[in-house]
C-alpha cells in the first residue's frame, strides 16, 4: 500500500499560512499535523491498521492525500478510521514542531508512530 499522506500534509505545514488560506479558507483554531493509526475500510485495506497523516483544527479534519479533499467533523473522521487516542497511536504537531521533526529526520514522517503497516 502506497500513499502520499505524510508528504502532502508535511508540505502544507512547511508553508502553513499560504497553504491553509488557499486550501481551507479558514480554520477553527490552530491547525495541527496529525500522524495516527487508522483501520482501513476500503476493499484493499479493510481491517488493516496502518499509519496515516491528516490535518485538523479544534473541530474539523482535513485530508488532501492521494488527490482527495476530505473536510469533515473530527468526531466523524475519527469514527470512520477507528482512530483511538492511545499512547503510541496518535501524535499531533504544531507547524513549528513539524518543521523541526522534518529537519531533524530529513523526511515527512511518520516520526514516532508504530503500526502494523
Amino acid at each position: 500500500m502506497k500513499g502520499n499522506c505524510f508528504e502532502v500534509h508535511g508540505r502544507m505545514m512547511l508553508n502553513s499560512e499560504t497553504e491553509f488560506e488557499k486550501k481551507l479558507g479558514f480554520t477553527i483554531g490552530p491547525v495541527k499535523l496529525v500522524h495516527g493509526e487508522v483501520t482501513g475500510t476500503g476493499p484493499a485495506v479493510r481491517g488493516f491498521k496502518y499509519g496515516h497523516a491528516w490535518l485538523e483544527d479544534n473541530v474539523m479534519c482535513y485530508d488532501f492525500s492521494n488527490g482527495d479533499f476530505i473536510n469533515i467533523p473530527k468526531f466523524q473522521y475519527y469514527s470512520l478510521g477507528n482512530i483511538k487516542n492511545k499512547e503510541g497511536k496518535l501524535f499531533k504537531y504544531t507547524d513549528k514542531e513539524a518543521r523541526e521533526k522534518m529537519l531533524e529526520t530529513g523526511h515527512f514522517g511518520s516520526w514516532e508512530l508504530t503500526c502494523e503497516l
